[in-house]
This record gives structure tokens, sequence and C-alpha cells, in this order.
């Protein structure tokens, strides 16, 4: 593949590590990746002069505020990605991204992390979304909301170990009635499902 003489003259910048002021308006232009390079290995500083092309990109936008802070330019960008919210909020502002929550509430994964290590606490945008996966209903059930997350209960009782461990640590140990389906399913979660429900019943019985 043939190299054009920009992105030659990109690359001798780049590996001669040029910063002089011709170097720098060339660099300004780039592709989006190599303003970036240039930043972080170049200059090691922010770049002002490039930062509205490298705000064009959710990556190169949450790569840059994770080395040189908040970046307001690229948070338009960052805002469009679930991965490149939930961490520009965890990584570089230390607080909620409102701007970039309408795409994190998408993703069961990155809605649970930050319900749990963000907001610490119930992020209602994002619960449809985690009440789709059982581990990460489960989670929040027991990480967030420390109680039953009853819009999820029909998805965790598809999955035997999320059943189980909803019944025993959730409900504290009392039946999910709708997961002994799946439980039943598994000879592991079963017997261990059959040993804290029988346990519960011979204390009961007992007086206990």
């Amino acid at each position: 593949m043939t190299i054009d003489y920009n992105q030659r003259r990109a690359n001798y910048i780049l590996t001669t590590k040029d910063k002089s002021p011709e170097a720098k308006q060339f660099m300004a232009s780039a592709r989006v990746q190599d303003v970036y390079m240039y930043a972080m290995d170049v200059l090691h500083e922010r770049f002002p002069e490039g930062e509205d092309i490298i705000a064009t990109s959710p990556l190169y936008s949450y790569y840059y505020a994770e080395l040189f802070g908040v970046f307001p330019k690229g948070e338009k960008a960052i805002a469009t990605v679930a991965k490149h919210s939930y961490l520009y909020a965890s990584h570089v502002l230390g607080n909620r991204f409102p701007k970039g929550e309408d795409a994190i509430a998408i993703s069961s994964e990155y809605s649970y992390e930050y319900a749990r290590f963000i907001v610490k606490g119930r992020f209602q945008k994002g619960e449809e979304a985690i009440a789709l996966e059982p581990e990460y209903a489960f989670n929040y059930a027991y990480n967030v909301i420390h109680g039953r997350f009853r819009i999820a209960e029909d998805v965790i009782a598809t999955s035997a170990r999320f059943s189980y461990r909803y019944a025993y640590f959730v409900l504290n140990r009392k039946r999910f009635k709708k997961g002994e389906k799946a439980v039943a399913k598994n000879s592991r979660f079963y017997d261990l499902y059959k040993e804290f429900i029988s346990n519960k019943i011979k204390r009961h019985t007992n007086g206990y």
C-alpha cells in the first residue's frame, strides 16, 4: 500500500520527535491517531492546536482526557459510546457524566458499573438494560439495591447459578420459585439450593 506524502511526513515528525512550530502546525491537521500520538509521545502535554481533530473521535478523546484531564471539547464524542462514557466518568471526572448517561444506559455491564461505582446507588435509566442479563441483574440487586430487583427476576430465573445466588444472598435464603426450574437442571446448584431450603424448613419445624 502506498503511503502518501502527508502520512510519510507525519510518520517522520513522530519518529524524530520534532517540536518545531512548523511540525506542530502540520500535525494539527493530521490523522486523529497521529495527532493523539504527537501529544502523547512527542509533546508530553496538551496539544491545543490538535484538539479539534482529537475531539472527533470517542476513543482518542477519552485517551487524551485520561492523559491530560477533563476534555470538554471531546465530551460530545465520548458521550456516544457506553464504555468510554463510563471510563471518562470513572477515570477522569471521578463523578457522574450526565452527557454520557444515555449511552451508558443501553449497556448492561456499564449501567451496573456506573450505578455501583459512580452513582453509588440506583441508576434508573440503565435498569432495563441491566435486567436483560442474569449476572448484572443479580449483582445490581445484591450490591446496589440491597434487595429484590423485581423487573429482572424472570431473566435471573433463566440461570441456575444466579437463581441460587439470588435466593441465598438477596432473598436471605428464601425460596426463589421462579428460578427453581433452572436450578433443578444443574446438579451442583440444585444440591446447594436444596440444602439451605431444607435446613430452613428443619429450623422452622424444630422451633428455632
